[in-house]
């Protein structure tokens, strides 16, 4: 699952642009992957290239 790309951070390289369906897409993803016990903010955010707070 590839993010979409928007506007570029301050490094220089795109950022996601993070909708809800991308969010549930990557949660599911990583509970069918690892668990429910695996499903994180951080773990998710990690997946997606964001940080655990912009989810």
């Amino acid at each position: 699952m590839e993010p979409r790309t928007g506007k570029r951070a301050d490094s220089g390289r795109p950022r996601p642009s993070l909708s809800p369906r991308l969010i549930v897409e990557a949660c599911l993803a990583l509970m069918d992957a690892e668990g429910a016990d695996a499903l994180t903010f951080r773990r998710v955010g990690a997946q997606l290239g964001a940080a655990p707070a912009a989810l």
